[in-house]
């Protein structure tokens, strides 16, 4: 949003585009074990009660936010994806 950079292929410029997705969210033998271990320590969605079967940011990978145990939460599928369509947006500069 808001860059004037011509682009002949989808998706941000290389100016605007952050780091490069550095693997986590269960990708990794150690991903997939913090992941376990938020779940172990959090069997119920933080967000409405329901079981949790992921691992959801508190504060999103987009505004510095890392993949450890602090900054991850217990979350049902709908609350997890509900919470990127906000982060991503809020993200890109709309509303959140």
């Amino acid at each position: 949003p808001g860059c004037r950079t011509l682009q002949t292929e989808p998706g941000r410029c290389r100016a605007c585009r952050g780091p490069a997705w550095s693997g986590g969210h269960g990708s990794t033998r150690a991903g997939r074990k913090l992941r376990d271990q938020v779940l172990a320590e959090e069997p119920s969605c933080r967000d409405c009660g329901a079981p949790a079967t992921e691992a959801g940011h508190v504060i999103p990978r987009a505004e510095g936010g890392q993949y450890v145990r602090a900054n991850l939460k217990g979350q049902c599928r709908p609350c997890n994806l509900a919470q990127l369509r906000v982060d991503r947006r809020r993200a890109a500069g709309g509303p959140a």
